[in-house]
């Protein structure tokens, strides 16, 4: 039983690592896109 909960405990510790990983590369894919539009564009901030 014991067992199970670790497996279970890593299991979640994973996919939060993969979420936590995937938020970060879309923040920062998004800031580089609003980036480069801001430098497009005349309009500043």
């Amino acid at each position: 039983m014991p067992k199970k909960s670790h497996f279970c405990d890593l299991d979640r510790k994973k996919v939060r690592c993969e979420f936590l990983s995937f938020c970060t590369f879309f923040i920062l894919t998004l800031r580089l896109f609003l980036l480069s539009s801001a430098l497009r564009s005349p309009i500043c901030l």
